[in-house]
């Protein structure tokens, strides 16, 4: 599905190899968004494992979320509900805290 209207602010900061972020996610209109939220890092993460951070969906349920970002280089966040479903709902307020490894 496709999120009609939203945006998305991050803050990070790299030490050394290791970038530690914070983001939040507004979804104005979810229009027909399902699935996992999909979320861009700064930096491509390295090694072969992946990294789990996590969140709260802030509005409208205050549900715990994490974000999965997959090893090798991946640079896509997908993030979800603490059970694996789809976190997006028109107003929701999503945010994310988390760090990975790169080069």
């Amino acid at each position: 599905g496709t999120i009609t209207t939203s945006s998305a602010n991050m803050r990070y900061i790299r030490r050394g190899n290791v970038v530690y972020f914070k983001s939040q996610i507004l979804i104005t209109n979810n229009g027909t968004g399902a699935g996992a939220l999909q979320m861009t890092v700064p930096i491509a993460q390295v090694g072969s494992y992946g990294t789990v951070s996590t969140g709260l969906q802030r509005v409208p349920t205050g549900y715990t979320v994490y974000g999965w970002l997959d090893g090798g280089g991946d640079t896509t966040m997908s993030i979800k509900f603490y059970n694996d479903t789809y976190p997006g709902a028109n107003g929701a307020v999503i945010e994310l805290t988390g760090f990975y490894e790169v080069t």
